[in-house]
């Protein structure tokens, strides 16, 4: 849904749907949507500023919780890959700053998570549940592949994620002769966007937060 005029020229503040606000998909109920949705707001939206500019941008707030399954409510799921196919289709010409929760696939010892999936067993305290997606470090390599070449589609950006407590950072770099994206600890292509999982802001992690600050750069004309 595009949230463009609402917010145009006000400050924002977002929320970005986690794992402890409605579950992964094995647990996510249209309870846990509702009152989300009631105190937080979309879990699914973009905003974009200066369209048609050269200096044109947009945010996406993406919740990456319901991407894959087997899920509890798998309407859900086609809910959210409609986002992203209706988002790819504006053709949007600029940079994208995509919010969103679970990181995205890198192969172990690139960060502190490595790439884990697991599904409820035979033991799941509710019965409904088995089989179902119980929890995730990573989105999978065919979704995060889906997901970054419909959001960018060879424009650049970046990607603000949470979920690895510890926090990482990694570019995605698109091979342009395969089409497919690998992640790495640096930028060797022509077309690489960079992944900030952000280190948790829980005392323990040294209640850490961020900022992050865009300049544009008219020599090169590119956003920064």
């Amino acid at each position: 849904e595009d949230y463009s005029q609402l917010f145009e020229n006000e400050p924002l503040f977002l929320n970005v749907s986690g794992n402890h606000d409605i579950g992964y998909s094995g647990d996510a109920t249209w309870q846990h949507m509702a009152r989300y949705f009631k105190l937080f707001g979309k879990d699914n939206f973009w905003i974009e500023y200066n369209r048609g500019t050269p200096y044109a941008y947009r945010i996406v707030v993406l919740n990456s919780l319901l991407l894959e399954g087997p899920a509890l409510q798998p309407e859900f799921l086609e809910y959210t890959w409609e986002f992203l196919y209706k988002l790819f289709e504006r053709k949007f010409k600029g940079s994208t700053i995509l919010l969103t929760h679970v990181p995205f696939y890198k192969e172990e010892g690139l960060c502190v998570d490595g790439p884990f999936i697991d599904y409820y067993g035979p033991d799941a305290r509710e019965d409904y549940k088995v089989n179902l997606l119980r929890s995730q470090n990573h989105l999978s390599y065919d979704t995060t592949q889906r997901v970054l070449s419909l959001i960018f589609n060879d424009e650049p950006g970046i990607i603000l994620t949470g979920h690895d407590h510890e926090g990482c950072e990694t570019f995605y770099n698109k091979n342009t002769t395969n089409a497919k994206w690998s992640a790495s600890k640096s930028k060797n292509s022509d077309v690489a966007i960079k992944e900030v999982t952000v280190r948790a802001m829980m005392g323990e992690y040294g209640g850490n937060s961020g900022i992050m600050t865009g300049h544009f750069n008219t020599k090169r004309q590119e956003w920064e």
